[in-house]
């Protein structure tokens, strides 16, 4: 089951030349789902304002070709937190076929120090 989707119709410029959707808008599809989902937890503004995440790691695991004229449907199924860092893993469907799946490593960190630090307990809270 999803913590979170959302859905995107793929545009034509995504495109590439074999006819599937080229491998740099899945990674850019993942970077969306992966805002809006942060973006949506119920995390007090001051905390959310306050905190700055990088991405540290990114995986992606093409399954199968995702075409333009469809939409697909992109799913959050797992945000485990650490220490300093939030471990996400989602999914891409079209056509009620799995397409695409990944995995990103966002760090905390603060942007005085430029250091990693600790995920604030609001958002260890909601995504427990």
């Amino acid at each position: 089951m999803a913590l979170f989707s959302i859905t995107l119709s793929p545009r034509i410029s995504e495109t590439d030349l074999v006819g599937h959707i080229n491998n740099v808008s899945i990674a850019a599809w993942f970077e969306d789902l992966r805002v809006r989902y942060m973006h949506s937890l119920p995390v007090p503004s001051e905390v959310h304002e306050a905190t700055s995440f990088t991405l540290a790691s990114v995986h992606i695991d093409y399954i199968a070709e995702t075409h333009f004229g469809s939409d697909v449907t992109l799913e959050m199924h797992a945000a485990t937190v650490g220490n300093t860092s939030i471990r996400l893993e989602g999914e891409i469907h079209q056509e009620g076929k799995l397409t695409a799946r990944g995995v990103a490593v966002m760090v905390c960190w603060d942007p005085n120090t430029r250091r990693p630090q600790r995920v604030p307990d609001s958002y260890r809270e909601v995504t427990a």
